[in-house]
């Protein structure tokens, strides 16, 4: 596609975006642009802050069939170059970047998630990070076979995920939905499987870790939410929609 031609699905994309209300609205029109340069798969949503860097509730993903699940199961997330770096970086960035570095060695966690996630249909993608201020990250994601070595595409993407940025945070700052205390994707894991009446040890099976961590995440859900018991935790997110 020509530059006027991206130009001119960007300018779709964007007047498309100011008719949306709803954080999963703009989430499918930022996809949109994403499906546009043949780059289907998308994530965006910020970061709690903390070492571990977790994507908060108001995460949005769109990835092959399995690939989360396989992803988080083993804690992938934790070693995640691409998330590592959308902490530190202030500039988008291609996940092809991170491969030539040095310390992206074929003896990293870091180098195996790059290969598996290739492996699962991701084989290239682009991170736009936007910093906020007290540390807050907010990441949107783009991947796929998408021409990511195009100066043009890398510019039109930066200009779309600021657009898409913008839009998602007034969506999200006046949806009560999404007011409450942030839980990681580990933590919404283990309480939705609860909320189907899943014990600690089935959770665990089902996600690939122990009883004991799945226990150890549902106390943090219910330290966040202010409540005693796993009961009040699992309607409290039901009630504020942190999970479905």
């Amino acid at each position: 596609m020509t530059l006027p031609g991206l130009q001119k699905e960007l300018i779709e994309v964007i007047e498309r975006f100011d008719a949306l209300t709803t954080p999963a609205e703009i989430f499918e029109g930022f996809g949109d642009l994403g499906r546009r340069l043949d780059l289907p798969w998308v994530s965006c949503g910020p970061l709690v802050s903390g070492p571990d860097a977790a994507p908060a509730n108001e995460t949005f993903f769109r990835y092959p069939g399995g690939w989360l699940d396989y992803y988080f199961g083993r804690d992938f997330l934790r070693h995640d170059p691409v998330v590592k770096a959308g902490r530190t970086l202030s500039h988008a960035f291609a996940w092809s970047d991170l491969k030539v570095e040095k310390a992206l060695s074929k003896k990293t966690v870091g180098f195996r998630i790059m290969k598996e996630a290739a492996n699962a249909g991701l084989p290239d993608g682009m991170t736009m990070p936007v910093h906020g201020p007290k540390g807050r990250v907010f990441l949107l994601s783009v991947a796929g076979e998408g021409d990511l070595k195009s100066p043009s595409v890398r510019r039109l993407l930066r200009i779309g995920a600021l657009w898409a940025h913008e839009r998602l945070s007034e969506a999200l700052n006046k949806t009560d939905a999404w007011s409450g205390p942030a839980l990681s994707v580990r933590e919404q894991s283990c309480i939705m499987w609860a909320s189907e009446g899943k014990t600690d040890e089935e959770i665990g099976q089902i996600l690939s870790i122990s009883a004991a961590t799945v226990s150890w995440n549902i106390l943090q859900v219910k330290k966040k939410l202010g409540v005693y018991s796993r009961i009040q935790a699992v309607a409290h997110v039901i009630r504020m929609k942190m999970i479905d």
